[in-house]
C-alpha cells in the first residue's frame, strides 16, 4: 500500500491535523476540486485590473468592481442586468507639476461604500480627489458646508495602503490629505461626528501599514458610550534580537465618541495602542506580520468574540493566530504606559467620556507621548491555532450551525495564488479538509467575502472575480462514506445523496466517523450488490483491442488522507502509481494468473470501501475485455490518458516494442475521442 502523501510540492499528511517540521504541527491538506470540477459562476474583466476596489450588495447579490475611469455592476443571478457607468475626471489641471505621472491623470476609483442608503464612490480625479453619490444610476457630487468633498477620503493616486470604511454613521479613512509630505493618518473624514486624526509623531504610527477597522460594541458604563473602534496594523519597529523583523503588528483603539479635545489639534483623545503577538515562545516561532483579520462576532458577549489574524514570517511560513477581544480590552484597561514611570491619571487615559474635550490635560500629555502599552496582547492558547506553508493572503471565518444544532466553525482562507482552502476548527483538531482551485489564472485575492447566510463566497482579483457556493457537497461523490469522510459542516447525507446541511441528515464533522454512520447504508447496498451480482450471466462491458498484453486501471483518489491500493483476487495487493488525482494500477505483461478481478480500495479514519472493480477476461484474440462497475471505455481511455501522463514525465529509452506500444495506445484514444474504436476479435 501507498499513501497519496504528496501533491506539487505541498506535503501532507494521513493523520487529522499534524506534520511535523521543526518539531511543530503544520496544517494538513485534504480534498481538492478544480475550477473544471465545477462551473462557478464567474465574470472577467477585459483588461487588467491592478487597482480595482469591490462592494458587494448582498440585497441583488451583486458586485460593484471600481476601476479606471468606471464603475461596473456585476449581477450574479440576473447576468443581463450587469452595466457600467463612467467617472471620468473632471479636471486634469492638477496633473501638471512634480512628481505626477500622465499615466496616473485618470479617475482611479479608490473608495466603494454603502453610505445612507446611497453608493458612496471616490476617486483620485487626476491628482484632485472626489466623491460622488450614486443611486438609480445617476450620480450627484458630494457637498460638504457648499464644498466639494474628496481630500482626505481618497488618495491621490492609487495606493494598496488605503484603509476606508464605514462606521455608525461616520466614513474613516487613511488617506492622506497632502499630495506631498502627507502622513496617512488614521482619520474619521466624514460624517456626523467631529473630525480627528491620529497624531503625525512616530509614536502614534510608523509608517503604518493598515490591516482592517472594526466598531467593537460594548456595553455603555455610567450612561456613557463605551462603543470602540478597533485599527489593526503594522509599523516599522526597531530590531531586536529574538524578534528581528523590521515589521510589528499592532492593535489600536479609539472611543466612538470621541469628539477631541479643547486645543486647536483634532487629535484622538482615546488613542492606545498594543503589540499582537502571535507566537510560541516554547519553540521560539515567531510571526511578526499581519497579513489580515477577520472578527467573528459573539451576538451574546462581545468579550468571548474572536479576532482571527493571518501573520507571515521572513521564512515564507504563515500562522493564524486568534486572540479574545476581552483580552484585546484587558491590556487597554490594566497595562502600564511603555516608556512611563509616574503616576496614571483617573479617569484613566483612553476611557471613553461623555465629553472628551474636559479630558485634563495631563491625560493628553501622557496619551500624546506615551500611547503605548507595556503588555502584549497574546493569542488563545499562548501559541497559534496552526502554522502553514502556505502564504495565506485573506480570511474569512464562518459558523455553520447544521440541523443537528451543533455549531461548527470553518475557516477560509486564500493564498497568494489565488486557492482556497476550507479548514474546520473542531474541540481537538484543526484540518484542511478542501482546497478549490477556481481561477483561471493564479493571482492574489484582492477581495474576499463571505456571506453566511447565503452560504456563498466571493472572490476578486485582477482579472475577474467568482462566486463559489460553500455548500456544493456533491463534490464528494454519491457515497455516505466518502461524504462522512468529508466532515464538510455545510454537508450530510440524507436520501442516498450528499446535500447541504439545511436539512436534517447524517453528519460527523468532529471525527468523520464513516464506518459507525454509514454501517447500516453499507449493508444495504451491499445486498443490492449481492443480488445484482447473482443475476449477471456473464460479464458486461465493452472491448478494448490492444496489440500487446499490457492493461491499465484507474480510480480518483479524491482525498489525500487516505490511503489507496489495489486488489486482486488471487494474487493480494499492490501499490498505487499515482498521476493527476488518480490511482493509476498498470499490467505490463499479461499472463494467466493475471486474469481476473481488480478493486480499487482506500481506507481513511477506519473506513474501508471499494471505489472501482474491473473484470479481466482473456480475450478470443490479442485484445483484454474489461468490464465491470466502471468497465466503460470511457473510463479505460482516461486510465490509459493518465498512465501515459505519468510516462511522459520519465524516460522511454530506446525500446522499439514499447514506444510502438505507445503509440497504439495514443491512436486508441484518438479514436476514442472522436466517436470510432475497432475490433479485431470478428
Amino acid at each position: 500500500m501507498k499513501a497519496m502523501t504528496a501533491l506539487s510540492g505541498i506535503i501532507f499528511i494521513t493523520g487529522p491535523f499534524f506534520l511535523c517540521v521543526d518539531c511543530y504541527p503544520f496544517l494538513s491538506g485534504s480534498r481538492i476540486i478544480s475550477k473544471n470540477d465545477l462551473d462557478f459562476k464567474r465574470f472577467r474583466f477585459t483588461t487588467r485590473e491592478n487597482n480595482a476596489v469591490f462592494l458587494f450588495n448582498n440585497d441583488t447579490d451583486s458586485i460593484y468592481v471600481g476601476t479606471v475611469n468606471k464603475l461596473h455592476v456585476f449581477n450574479f443571478e440576473e447576468p443581463d442586468k450587469n452595466y457600467t457607468v463612467t467617472f471620468p475626471p473632471t479636471s486634469q489641471s492638477a496633473c501638471s507639476g512634480s512628481g505626477k505621472l500622465p499615466s496616473l491623470c485618470e479617475n482611479f476609483i479608490t473608495v466603494l461604500h454603502k453610505y445612507e442608503g446611497k453608493n458612496f464612490i471616490c476617486g483620485t480625479n487626476a491628482y484632485s480627489p472626489k466623491c460622488w453619490y450614486w443611486t438609480n444610476e445617476s450620480k450627484k457630487e458630494v457637498l460638504h458646508n457648499n464644498e466639494k468633498v474628496g481630500y482626505g477620503l481618497s488618495p491621490f493616486y492609487p495606493t494598496k495602503n488605503l484603509l476606508s470604511t464605514v462606521i455608525d454613521g461616520d466614513i474613516y479613512s487613511t488617506a492622506s490629505t497632502f499630495f506631498k509630505n502627507g502622513f496617512e493618518r488614521f482619520r474619521r473624514a466624514f460624517g456626523k461626528r467631529e473630525q480627528l486624526y491620529t497624531n503625525s509623531d512616530e509614536k502614534w504610527m510608523a509608517k503604518p501599514t493598515y490591516i482592517a477597522a472594526s466598531l467593537i460594541k460594548q456595553e455603555s458604563q455610567n450612561n456613557v458610550d463605551n462603543d470602540k473602534i478597533y485599527i489593526f496594523f503594522r509599523e516599522n519597529k526597531k530590531l531586536e534580537s529574538h524578534d528581528s523583523d523590521c515589521e510589528i503588528s499592532r492593535v489600536a483603539q479609539v472611543c466612538k465618541n470621541d469628539q477631541g479635545s479643547n486645543s486647536e489639534n483634532k487629535q484622538w483623545t482615546t488613542f492606545l495602542k498594543a503589540k499582537l503577538a502571535c507566537s510560541d515562545e516554547s519553540r521560539h516561532l515567531y510571526f511578526s506580520r499581519l497579513q489580515d483579520v477577520f472578527i467573528l462576532h459573539d451576538p451574546k458577549n462581545w468579550r468571548m468574540s474572536k479576532v482571527y489574524g493571518i501573520f507571515s514570517s521572513p521564512y515564507n511560513v504563515t500562522a493564524v493566530c486568534v486572540y479574545f477581544l476581552k483580552d484585546i480590552d484587558q491590556v487597554f484597561i490594566k497595562s502600564t504606559f511603555k516608556d512611563y514611570n509616574g503616576d496614571i491619571p483617573n479617569p484613566r487615559p483612553g476611557t471613553c467620556l461623555d465629553d472628551s474635550k474636559k479630558v485634563a490635560t495631563i491625560t493628553i500629555n501622557l496619551l500624546t507621548s506615551n500611547p503605548e502599552m507595556n503588555d502584549t496582547v497574546h493569542p488563545i492558547g499562548q501559541k497559534p491555532l496552526f502554522i502553514s506553508h502556505h502564504r495565506y493572503h485573506k480570511i474569512a471565518v464562518d459558523i455553520v450551525t447544521p440541523t443537528d444544532h451543533n455549531a461548527h466553525t470553518v475557516l477560509v482562507l486564500a493564498t497568494e495564488k489565488g486557492t482556497i482552502h476550507k479548514i474546520i476548527e473542531t474541540k481537538t483538531s484543526v484540518s484542511n479538509i478542501l482546497e478549490i482551485n477556481a481561477l483561471h489564472l493564479q493571482a492574489p485575492v484582492h477581495y474576499m467575502k463571505l456571506d453566511s447566510d447565503k452560504r456563498k463566497l466571493y472572490l476578486g482579483t485582477s482579472s475577474e472575480i467568482i462566486q463559489i457556493p460553500l455548500d456544493t457537497c456533491d463534490i464528494y461523490g454519491g457515497t455516505c462514506g466518502n461524504c462522512i469522510l468529508a466532515r464538510d459542516p455545510y454537508c450530510l447525507w440524507t436520501e442516498n445523496k450528499c446535500v447541504s446541511s439545511t436539512r436534517s441528515g447524517l453528519q460527523d464533522v468532529e471525527s468523520g466517523n464513516a464506518s459507525k454512520l454509514c454501517e447500516e447504508i453499507v449493508k444495504l447496498q451491499a445486498r443490492s450488490s449481492e443480488e445484482l451480482e447473482s443475476k449477471k450471466t456473464k460479464y458486461e462491458g465493452t472491448v478494448l483491442q490492444l496489440h500487446t498484453k499490457q492493461a491499465y486501471f484507474s480510480c480518483p483518489t479524491s482525498s489525500l488522507t487516505a490511503v489507496y491500493w489495489w486488489q486482486h483476487e488471487h494474487l493480494g495487493n499492490f501499490s498505487c502509481v499515482p498521476s493527476n488525482n488518480k490511482c493509476l494500477h498498470l499490467i505490463e505483461s499479461m499472463t494467466e494468473n493475471r486474469y481476473g478481478t481488480y478493486k480499487c480500495m482506500s481506507t481513511e479514519r477506519g473506513y474501508t470501501q471499494t471505489l472501482a472493480v474491473y473484470h479481466v477476461v482473456q480475450s478470443k484474440g490479442n485484445g483484454l475485455l474489461v468490464s465491470g462497475q466502471t468497465g466503460t471505455i470511457f473510463s479505460v481511455l482516461l486510465s490509459v490518458a493518465a498512465f501515459l501522463l505519468v510516462l511522459t514525465n520519465h524516460p522511454i529509452g530506446e525500446d522499439p516494442s514499447r514506444n510502438q506500444t505507445l503509440n497504439s495506445i495514443a491512436i486508441c484514444i484518438l479514436f476514442a475521442q472522436q466517436g470510432t474504436f475497432w475490433n479485431t476479435n470478428t
